[in-house]
C-alpha cells in the first residue's frame, strides 16, 4: 500500500536499498494533497505554517511511495535556529520524490507472481 508523506527534507537514509532510482519534481505547493499525506514534519514553525501536524520520525521510501518536500532554499540557517521567519517561509521549494528500485523489480519479475508484492 503506498503512502504519501509530507517532509521538509530528503536523505539518503529512507531508501530501502542503495540501488534505487530518485526521481525528483519540483512541484507546486497548491499541488500537494495535503490532507492525504502523513506529516513528516520536524519543525513546529513549519508545520503550522503548512498546517499539518508536527511528527519527527523516520521515514522509508517504498516503491509506490511519494514524499513530497517543502525544502528551505537560500543557504543555510543560523546555527541553533529554532524558529522560523515570515520571510524564510517565503523561500520553500516544493518537490515530488519518488524511488524505484531495481533490484527489488527484477527479483518480483522472477521470483514472484505480483510484482509489487515486495513492496
Amino acid at each position: 500500500m503506498s503512502k504519501k508523506i509530507i517532509g521538509n527534507a530528503f536523505s539518503l537514509q529512507m531508501l530501502m536499498d542503495t540501488l534505487a532510482t530518485i526521481h525528483v519534481t519540483p512541484i507546486q505547493k497548491e499541488d500537494i494533497p495535503f490532507n492525504d499525506c502523513e506529516s513528516a514534519i520536524g519543525h513546529q514553525d513549519l508545520a503550522d505554517h503548512l498546517g499539518v501536524p508536527m511528527n519527527r520520525v523516520n521515514t522509508k521510501l517504498n516503491v509506490d511511495d511519494t514524499l513530497y518536500v517543502a525544502q528551505f532554499m537560500g543557504g543555510r540557517l543560523a546555527e541553533g535556529t529554532t524558529i522560523l521567519e515570515a520571510e524564510q517561509m517565503g523561500k520553500l521549494v516544493f518537490f515530488e520524490i519518488t524511488v524505484q528500485y531495481p533490484a527489488y523489480d527484477w527479483y518480483a519479475e522472477q521470483v514472484l507472481d505480483n510484482p509489487y508484492d515486495h513492496a
